[in-house]
């Protein structure tokens, strides 16, 4: 269903791009938080709770339970932190990467695979574009309530 309202058909897309990792996700009978933890640490090799939360736009409390519960599971463990004593940078263990790597190794062979077919220029200008935009209606909000 289309909408009159481009910021609706802006959402509602952007709600389906999200359903796909949702969607996928379930086949390994984890969830989406599940799936960003596993992702981030993947990828990046070791991150803090924070980077995921920013990252995928999760709470703090939701990531901080999830990595609790990771961590009883042998999954994912603290490494030592070189700068902020506070914060705990997570990596995962080997039991962990086991987990992970049937998972995302195919999920990041898709993404990389739909890039590539929309086009790798096409794909930088829509995200640039999306980027901008949402500056722009960042600061057209804030000045709406006079912040």
């Amino acid at each position: 269903m289309t909408s009159q309202n481009p910021i609706l058909n802006l959402w509602a897309t952007t709600t389906l791009f999200g359903n796909v990792y949702d969607d996928y996700i379930k086949r390994f009978d984890f969830n989406y938080n599940e799936l960003a933890c596993f992702y981030s640490l993947y990828v990046f090799g070791q991150c803090t709770q924070k980077q995921i939360c920013n990252e995928w736009l999760l709470p703090k409390q939701t990531i901080n339970t999830l990595c609790k519960s990771f961590i009883a599971q042998g999954l994912i463990e603290i490494v030592p932190h070189t700068g902020d004593k506070r914060e705990k940078v997570l990596t995962l263990t080997e039991k962990g990467k086991e987990i992970a790597k049937p998972m995302i190794e195919p999920l990041l062979d898709i993404e990389k695979q739909a890039v590539k077919d929309f086009g790798d220029e096409r794909m930088q200008k829509l995200v640039n574009e999306f980027q901008e935009f949402q500056l722009t209606f960042n600061a057209t909000f804030l000045k709406s309530i006079g912040e």
